[in-house]
């Protein structure tokens, strides 16, 4: 592989090869999330995690190299503001679940993006108080949720959610 090219695993665990930044990558095409773009405006574009198969982990990103919600416009703010709920109830609409833990991500690498992980059942069963134990959650899905059947549920979870997003 050359030098240019960086390679990251999906939710399927298929390696996928892109060559510009990750936010990028998505945004242009090269690389797709698992169920595709579920909904986009000028400014942010919407999508399953595209490492962790955990049902409803969903990631809202900026289409540009802004690394900090510090960076936005204030219609881009307010914009941002407005995706995030939107998401949020389509999500709890669709039953994904009815808390999410927000995180944002902000580093110079990448766009800035901000993960609506859903507070699921089975994670308050497995691991305890979920907000302090994301990483190992996030690690237990990419070893253990991969199967056909998972996958079929964020599919039709990503169905769902893009035609609610998209009404």
């Amino acid at each position: 592989m050359s030098e240019n090219k960086k390679q990251i695993i999906d939710v399927t665990g298929t390696v996928q090869n892109y060559t510009s930044c990750m936010g990028c990558s998505i945004k242009n095409g090269e690389l797709k999330p698992y169920g595709n773009i579920l909904f986009e405006d000028e400014n942010f574009y919407v999508c399953q995690d595209f490492e962790v198969p955990i049902v409803g982990f969903i990631i809202i990103s900026t289409k540009s190299h802004l690394c900090s919600i510090n960076d936005f416009s204030s219609d881009q703010k307010v914009n941002f503001i407005m995706l995030v709920d939107k998401v949020l109830k389509a999500l709890k609409t669709i039953g994904v679940a009815q808390e999410f833990i927000l995180v944002q991500g902000e580093r110079n690498d990448i766009h800035f993006h901000t993960s609506l992980f859903p507070r699921k059942e089975w994670m308050k069963e497995k691991f305890g108080r979920v907000i302090s134990n994301l990483k190992q959650i996030q690690d237990y899905a990419i070893e253990n949720m991969k199967t056909p059947k998972n996958l079929s549920e964020i599919a039709k979870i990503c169905k769902l959610l893009k035609e609610e997003l998209n009404k």
